[in-house]
């Protein structure tokens, strides 16, 4: 290299001594362009006789061989991707070498020709360890040619960080809630970037807005497939249906989404309904007899089609009721139930009970059962009827009846 000490051994046998003498030189290499270069030797002996065919070798001045890699498509990759680098050498030397990458201590030595400079290594990071840390792994390159020329170790800046995806698995909520009521949802996920911060958004009919999920406590990954989250869901005040999408994001800020810092966004409907209510008129009397019907109507307010669940002295059953209502608001439909008083269900002066409840016919979850429950009850009194009259004779004191 032009500037550098180097070391000369020059074996030559002197004739008229008949032995050989080894004769070493330390020279500063000149500063020369990086050629090929021939040293020519002479002496001059004691008798001032020179000595001019002590010979010549050729002597190359080389430039230390260099290494360029091509920017890579993006810094942040799975822990089992593959990534290839694209590596440029100059070598003036015309001789081979060898070219070490390291990436976290570990070595991939990739031995170079004089007609291979441009080349590429394809690297499956999952084979040298790199896990997800605070800072990126950083690539060194050190080449030495066949002269032992070498450029020492550097870094290429060429970083590589780490970051797995996260993904959600589940989520578990209730899907129909009353337009006054919050919810304490469970996230599942599995993301196996240990020590990694998580934050948990949603979104509303797919809008670009997000609403960040505050669990009680810092939630960091612990590397697992089986991590769970509780994570408190506002009320939804406006009647309706609400799809929502879940994301879990190791960014500071869901707005600024870097590669693979957000999960897919896991879809979930919820549905916000008013408490309907009921209620049942009262009755005209409150004592019936037998074959007699009663008419049983149920006031209903309610923004959705549903069942009433009514109780007859311990016998359930149910009517369906249809309301259309505009803009989810509630409406009132009247309902009515008929009965007939017989022998087989209504025993004779004695208190019978009618109780209803109010279910929404798509509320799977029975939010109507906090409702407040109807109830009416009346006597069953039959009115007496004369099936004979048995007069006893008359007897009169002189005998006559």
């Amino acid at each position: 290299m032009p500037g550098s000490i180097t070391t000369i051994q020059l074996l030559q046998q002197f004739k008229w001594l008949a032995v050989n003498h080894k004769i070493s030189l330390n020279m500063q290499v000149p500063e020369k362009t990086a050629s090929k270069y021939q040293i020519t030797f002479s002496a001059v002996g004691n008798d001032n006789i020179p000595i001019n065919d002590l010979g010549s070798i050729d002597f190359w001045i080389v430039d230390p061989p260099s290494i360029s890699i091509d920017a890579l498509e993006r810094d942040t990759y799975a822990n089992n991707e593959i990534v290839t680098l694209n590596y440029h050498i100059t070598d003036s030397s015309n001789s081979g070498g060898n070219l070490t990458f390291t990436i976290k201590e570990t070595p991939i030595v990739i031995p170079y020709t004089t007609d291979k400079y441009q080349s590429s290594k394809t690297i499956n990071v999952s084979d040298y360890g790199l896990e997800y840390r605070g800072s990126p792994y950083h690539i060194k390159a050190h080449l030495i040619n066949d002269y032992q020329i070498t450029n020492e170790d550097y870094t290429t800046g060429i970083t590589i960080s780490i970051r797995n995806k996260p993904e959600i698995t589940d989520v578990v909520a209730k899907k129909v809630i009353l337009t006054t009521e919050s919810q304490t949802i469970l996230l599942r996920y599995k993301d196996k970037d240990n020590d990694k911060k998580l934050k948990f958004y949603y979104t509303v009919n797919d809008g670009n807005d997000a609403t960040e999920l505050k669990p009680a406590s810092d939630q960091e990954s612990n590397g697992g497939d089986d991590q769970s989250i509780s994570l408190p869901l506002p009320a939804f005040p406006n009647p309706g249906k609400y799809n929502l999408k879940f994301y879990i994001t190791s960014s500071n800020d869901y707005s600024h989404k870097e590669t693979n810092s957000h999960s897919d966004g896991e879809p979930f409907e919820i549905e916000s309904k008013n408490q309907p209510n009921v209620k049942i008129f009262k009755f005209d009397q409150q004592s019936y007899k037998y074959n007699d019907q009663v008419n049983f109507i149920f006031e209903v307010k309610d923004n959705t089609n549903g069942t009433i669940f009514y109780d007859f002295d311990g016998n359930v059953d149910h009517i369906d009721y249809t309301i259309m209502p505009e803009n989810n608001e509630a409406l009132t439909k009247n309902v009515t139930k008929t009965i007939t008083i017989d022998r087989s269900n209504m025993k004779y002066n004695k208190g019978h009970s009618y109780t209803i409840q109010l279910i929404n016919a798509s509320d799977i979850n029975h939010i109507a059962a906090n409702c407040e429950r109807a109830q009416q009850s009346f006597q069953v009194r039959n009115i007496p009827s004369i099936k004979s009259v048995k007069v006893p004779p008359l007897v009169t004191k002189d005998g006559d009846s």
